[in-house]
């Protein structure tokens, strides 16, 4: 599945790992050993709906 954030398309298939900064309203997506991008989002909502879509949304904050 594919996700567009802002001006950023990720290839959900591909996720390795997604660390998530839930204090600084960001997470970082690994691809693999090479790849990883970092994704910001403007609320917690945001962020929330994003893991959501995913499939990944057991967060605390």
């Amino acid at each position: 599945m594919f996700l567009q954030i802002d001006d950023v398309v990720i290839n959900t298939d591909k996720i390795r790992l997604i660390r998530i900064n839930d204090k600084a309203n960001h997470v970082m997506i690994y691809f693999d050993e090479n790849h990883s991008k970092k994704v910001s989002f403007p609320h917690a909502e945001d962020m929330d709906r994003f893991l959501t879509e995913i499939g990944r949304k057991d967060f605390s904050a």
